[in-house]
């Protein structure tokens, strides 16, 4: 079964965290522990990534209250 979804410009947006440590990454031969936070907008499939050092809800609710704002920008010059 497949059901159509109809996006609508700066109203979806999808998040995510990654654990990337067990990459092995390192700088200057140290072990660099992060997260990748990931951002995508449904509509336009824009995208964005960020380095993260705790997957806590203030950092998430940040992010979304900046899409929150910023769709609403949007909304209001699509308008």
């Amino acid at each position: 079964m497949f059901f159509v979804q109809r996006h609508v410009p700066g109203r979806l947006g999808q998040s995510d965290f990654t654990h990337m440590t067990e990459l092995g990454i390192t700088i200057g031969g140290q072990s660099f522990a992060h997260l990748l936070y990931h951002f995508v907008l449904a509509y336009s499939n824009w995208e964005d990534a960020t380095i993260c050092y705790s997957e806590s809800f203030l950092l998430l609710s940040l992010f979304e209250n900046l899409f929150e704002e910023w769709s609403l920008l949007l909304i209001a010059i699509a308008a």
